[in-house]
Parts: C-alpha cells; sequence; structure tokens
C-alpha cells in the first residue's frame, strides 16, 4: 500500500507516510487505518506526508476524500498535512478548507519538525 503508518507512543502520534500515485481509494482505505489507531488511542495526533506522493483525484474528489476522513476518523483529530515545497498543487488547500468546513483542525506545513511542533503545541486553531 503507498501510505504507511508508525505510531509514536511517547507523543501520541501517528505519522502516515504517502509515496507514488495515492487514488481516492489508497486514501479511504488509510482513513479506515487511521480510525482502527483511534479507536486504541483516544487522543491521537496525525501527521500525514505527503511530499513524496502525487494524489490521482480531481478536487472534487479531494473534498469527499477530506468530508470522508472526518467521518470515519472524527472532527476532532488535530491533523498537521506537510506537502512538498514547491506544492503549485490546491489540493491541500481545499483539504484544510473542507477540514474547517467539518469543525476540524488541520494546517499545511512543509516540515516535519514545524508539523509536529504544531501538534505537541496543542494544535491552535488558527487565529483569524
Amino acid at each position: 500500500m503507498p501510505i504507511t503508518h508508525r505510531f509514536d507512543t511517547t507523543t501520541g502520534i501517528l505519522f502516515s507516510k504517502a509515496s507514488g500515485d495515492i487514488t481516492p481509494e489508497d486514501g479511504l482505505q488509510s482513513h479506515r487505518e487511521i480510525a482502527d489507531y483511534r479507536s486504541r488511542h483516544a487522543s491521537l495526533k496525525l501527521v500525514a506526508d505527503m511530499r513524496d506522493a502525487a494524489v490521482i483525484a480531481s478536487p472534487d474528489e479531494v473534498l469527499a476524500i477530506m468530508q470522508a476522513f472526518f467521518h470515519i476518523v472524527g472532527p476532532d483529530i488535530p491533523v498537521a498535512l506537510i506537502v512538498p515545497d514547491d506544492a503549485a498543487d490546491p489540493n491541500p488547500l481545499l483539504a484544510q478548507t473542507q477540514a474547517f468546513i467539518e469543525g476540524g483542525r488541520m494546517r499545511v506545513f512543509h516540515r516535519e519538525n514545524a508539523a509536529t511542533s504544531w501538534l505537541l503545541d496543542g494544535a491552535p486553531r488558527s487565529r483569524g
């Protein structure tokens, strides 16, 4: 599977690493696996690293995948999404917008240390 998961018992962070071509079906399967971790770790936090992946989905499919995430996993899980520095792809911002609509907490980052720090600081909501 192009998405792997590693749980850090010290921080309570699940690190999901995607690589290669990611389809909507891959995303939904990953959501189910994350929900399984969530059932065993109530205060789960998620780092989703997409730097080595290409999402093969339309913008509408990306929104549907994110909507499904918050319905399968739950809206209260904080998510730090890591994308490449040069990402001109609108999908990460679409995902972040859908998270806001669903009442979730998601931020887009380019570096793992910034993503992890945000989660460990309590994943504060952005100030507008």
